[in-house]
Order: structure tokens, then C-alpha cells, then sequence
């Protein structure tokens, strides 16, 4: 299983993650359909390096022509200019196998919450933060995640 096959490379390398995507929503029981896996580090110089080898070393390549280095020095400015707000990496062997690694928020700044998957110790945003990231965003689907969200909390309290 991919998403497996990204933790363990990241936990190989030492990087400190959190699940936010889709598979993030699964691991709270909201399930939606997803090809890639989507991330938060805390992004520092070293992490975004950690990330970076540990992408490498599962046959994953930056999709654009960016290295850990670079974006260590100029992400405010690819974000604010260009608008980049994920580093996304994908196998041009096989499309299906991509990662996206939130630019915008740093981990640091997240509460996360650990499941265990086929022996794994999953970290994963908390759902008060991943209703706050996808309120951020304006695209479709991740307005559709909010609701979703909002009444898996509201579930909670009752």
C-alpha cells in the first residue's frame, strides 16, 4: 500500500510528519476517494532535506525543478510569487504514486493524533486542524470535507 510505503520511508529518514489529506479524513472515518498522499512537516531547512531523501529513496522525483535546498531560501517567496503551495512529488513511471508536502503550515503549529495500521504508527493532523486547512481552501472538495468534518465534530460533542 502506498501510503505505507511513504511513512515508512519517512520514519526512515527521521522526518516528523502528519497525514492531511484524504487519508488523514480515513483515519477519522471519512472516506473519499484519493489518488495521492499529502503531508505536513515542520519545514525546516533539515526537514525539507529529510523529506526530500526520503521521497527520493521510494522512486518519487520533485515535479518541478526544485531541490530541499532551494525552497529552504526562497519558499516564502515561491508562495507569495508563484503561488506554490505544495512541493509534490510523483513516480513518472507511475502516475498514481504522488505526494504533496504543505508548504504554507509548518507542522509545528499542528496538533496531531497516532493510529496504528498494519503495525504502523500512523501520525495524523487532528480534526480540529484539518477542518482548519481545508477551510483555507477554495476548491470544491475540500468545502465538501468541511461539512463532513463539522459533523464528525458535532457527533463527538453529543
Amino acid at each position: 500500500m502506498f501510503v505505507l510505503e511513504v511513512v515508512e520511508a519517512l520514519d526512515k529518514y527521521k522526518v516528523k510528519y502528519a497525514l492531511i489529506g484524504a487519508y488523514a479524513l480515513a483515519f477519522h472515518g471519512i472516506v473519499r476517494a484519493t489518488m495521492d498522499v499529502d503531508i505536513a512537516i515542520s519545514l525546516t531547512s533539515q526537514e525539507l532535506k529529510n523529506t526530500e531523501k526520503a521521497l527520493q529513496s521510494i522512486n518519487l522525483t520533485s515535479r518541478l525543478p526544485l531541490n530541499a535546498k532551494e525552497l529552504a531560501m526562497f519558499r516564502k517567496d515561491y508562495i507569495k510569487k508563484r503561488n506554490l503551495i505544495a512541493w509534490s512529488f510523483i513516480d513518472f513511471k507511475d502516475r498514481s504514486r504522488g505526494v504533496d508536502v504543505l508548504l504554507t503550515d509548518s507542522l509545528k503549529k499542528f496538533s496531531v493524533e497516532q493510529f496504528i495500521f498494519k503495525k504502523n504508527q500512523i501520525t495524523v493532523l487532528s480534526l480540529k486542524d484539518l477542518l482548519y486547512l481545508k477551510q483555507k481552501s477554495k476548491r470544491l472538495k475540500d468545502q465538501l470535507d468541511v461539512q463532513s468534518i463539522e459533523e464528525l465534530l458535532n457527533e463527538k460533542k453529543d
